[in-house]
């Protein structure tokens, strides 16, 4: 899944990942936060980054937090 928040109407979100630049692009997964940027990634990089944390296996470990 992926979505946009506009962090000006959702404070919470805002705080809750404290979010000091925009733009950020958090990376969760199984709900668990596996990857933070806090700036513009050029689409070929973000393509390449995506298709590496979508293979990323997440440890049992942080599935059961």
């Amino acid at each position: 899944m992926i979505g946009k928040v506009n962090v000006d109407q959702n404070p919470q979100v805002n705080g809750y990942f404290k979010i000091k630049s925009i733009p950020t692009l958090l990376f969760i997964k199984n709900g668990q936060l596996i990857e933070r940027f806090s700036q513009l990634i050029p689409k070929p990089n973000l393509s390449e980054m995506l298709d590496d944390l979508v293979a990323l296996e997440v440890p049992e470990y942080l599935e059961e937090e």
